[in-house]
């Protein structure tokens, strides 16, 4: 009985040994990417990894849904695609710049300021060398978050404008800025 018992956990052993652990097909990057980049889909290829491995890959199905997306930090060929190197949000585009005001109530147009809107900043003081009251005109909203009970309080308004009036636009913040929502 003893032998048969050896003989049957032997058997056992080899077919646990020769069993191979599944696989999934799974994104890698093909090339090196920096961080704003635009995936292409040579920028793509697919490699098998085990199953078990316990980490956040995208499978090779998911590439159609890759392609298109802005890299949110730099990434080395090779390595396995994530959803958290892929950015989420609005990309800045090339010579533009995200500058950030803090509005208080009465400065921008109430409850109707959202990402995406287009608006003028002015200011309600002359700025030194500048005496126009419109710091910008035309630029976008890139995002509101509103402080304190919401909408009619303060917020933080980030606008996205051409690099070359970015820092009039900063300093338009200590001339007592305002957001006019301009229709297009």
């Amino acid at each position: 009985m003893g032998v048969v018992l050896v003989g049957l956990g032997a058997i056992g052993a080899l077919m646990l040994a020769g069993r191979e652990a599944p696989r999934a097909s799974v994104l890698v990057w093909a090339n090196d990417l920096r961080r704003g980049q635009v995936v292409a889909s040579t920028d793509l290829r697919v490699a098998s990894l085990d199953v078990d491995v316990p980490v956040d890959v995208l499978n090779a199905a998911a590439a159609g849904e890759v392609i298109g997306r802005t890299v949110a930090f730099d990434a080395r060929a090779g390595a396995f695609v994530s959803g958290a190197l892929l950015q989420v949000g609005p990309v800045i585009p090339p010579d533009f710049a995200v500058v950030g005001l803090r509005l208080g109530a009465g400065r921008y147009p109430v409850s109707t300021l959202a990402a995406g809107d287009v608006v003028d900043l002015l200011t309600t003081e002359p700025m030194i060398g500048w005496e126009n009251p419109v710091v910008v005109a035309g630029v976008e909203v890139f995002d509101v978050q509103w402080l304190g009970s919401g909408e009619g309080g303060d917020a933080l308004v980030s606008l996205l404008v051409p690099r070359t009036v970015a820092a009039r636009v900063v300093a338009a913040t200590e001339a007592g800025p305002r957001l006019a929502e301009v229709a297009l």
